[in-house]
Formats: C-alpha cells, structure tokens, sequence
C-alpha cells in the first residue's frame, strides 16, 4: 500500500507523517467522505484537461507506474521495439502520455496517432511548445499523404517514436516508419500502445516486441 500527500502536486507520503496529520484533526467531518476526494479530478485525459497534463496534475495506478518503469529502463537500455496491450479504459492514451512526457527530458519524442487528430491533440501540441517539451504529435495519415517528404524529415528528427491505437495502422505506413529509419542508418525505438484484442496487424508486421499487459 502507498500513501500520497496533495502540496501543489500529489507526492508520496509515508505512515509517519500520515499520524502526525491525524493527530491534528480537531473537528472531524461527519458527512459523506467521497465528497472531499473525486477520482475524476486526478484520473484526467491528457485530451480534455491538458492544461493538467502538462502540469503533471494526475496520478497513475500502482500497474501503471510499474510498467512505466519497465518502458524507460528498456527503451534507455537500447531494447528498440517495446509494445503495451490492454482493453479499453485501462489508461494506456494516459500511459503513453507520460511515458512520453518523461522520456522528451532526454530524447526527441514523436507521437503518431492512427486516427484524425481531434482538439485535444492540437492543444497539446501547443502546450509542448509553450514550454519547451521535446514531443510532437502527429497523424499516421499525413505519414503516407503527399506531404511524405516532410513526414520523412519529421520522423528522423525523432530519436523515440510512441504510437497510439497501433491496431488501426496501414501495414504499408509501419513499413515506411522502419524503412525511414534504416535509410536514417539508425535503430528506431518505438512503443506500440494497442488494443488486446486487436493486436494481429502488429503481428502480422513481425515486430520484435516485447508484449507487456496493462
């Protein structure tokens, strides 16, 4: 069990200073206390709420930090090619997110959707800018459009790729990622986020993935 304390920011707590919290309660509330805590204020979609995002104004469950983990000691360990499976509404957009967040420190990281770009993903674009995080979002199909010169130049200026819904992607537009940065003469890192139940088409790619289940 973890304990977390709210100071601007939710950070991990310990027993010790829980009791010293308790001990100076002088009225104690009678009324219903899921009203002082929402879930909803904390479990947030990077889309809807990106100002929070940004902020680092969220937490991740206990699997889903654990599996952060794992990502980053293996994507900085030079494993290339790491994919996430779950069923829906088990957090991997969010996941990804901040995997991506985390990783933009210290690498160029791109994002690709496998799907229109709806307003979320442009405020969050804008936000990245605003202060200077190395992560851009983009469409998987403006990989293959007639804009492919400059998506070809979008792609090798990424040192990490994270894609987003890998179920829904063109066989031919993974081919041109990969192909994209052999000709780069570089290994691509690359996290796969995609639904449990609709992963063949990565399989049928024949990736070297490592699978970890959310």
């Amino acid at each position: 069990m973890k304990i977390f304390r709210y100071d601007k920011e939710i950070k991990e707590s310990n027993i010790d200073e829980l009791l010293e919290c308790v001990r100076k309660i002088e009225d104690a509330v009678d009324s219903n206390i899921e009203d002082l805590f929402r879930p909803k204020d904390y479990l947030i979609s990077p889309f809807n709420e990106t100002a929070k995002f940004v902020k680092g104004e969220y937490y991740l469950t206990g699997q889903q930090e654990q599996i952060k983990n794992e990502i980053i000691y293996n994507i900085t360990n030079e494993k290339m090619l790491l994919g996430i499976q779950g069923g829906a509404g088990t957090g991997k957009t969010l996941l990804l997110y901040d995997i991506a967040k985390t990783l933009s420190a210290d690498f160029s990281v791109g994002i690709i959707h496998c799907g229109n770009l709806n307003n979320g993903h442009n405020c969050l674009n804008n936000e990245f800018k605003k202060e200077n995080m190395n992560i851009s979002i983009i469409s998987a199909k403006k990989i293959t459009d007639d804009s492919i010169y400059k998506c070809s130049d979008w792609l090798k200026h990424c040192e990490i790729i994270c894609i987003d819904e890998t179920q829904r992607i063109y066989e031919s537009t993974l081919k041109f990622i990969l192909e994209t940065y052999d000709n780069k003469g570089t290994n691509i890192k690359g996290i796969f986020f995609f639904l449990m139940t609709q992963s063949r088409r990565c399989q049928e790619v024949k990736l070297q993935i490592i699978i970890l289940k959310l």
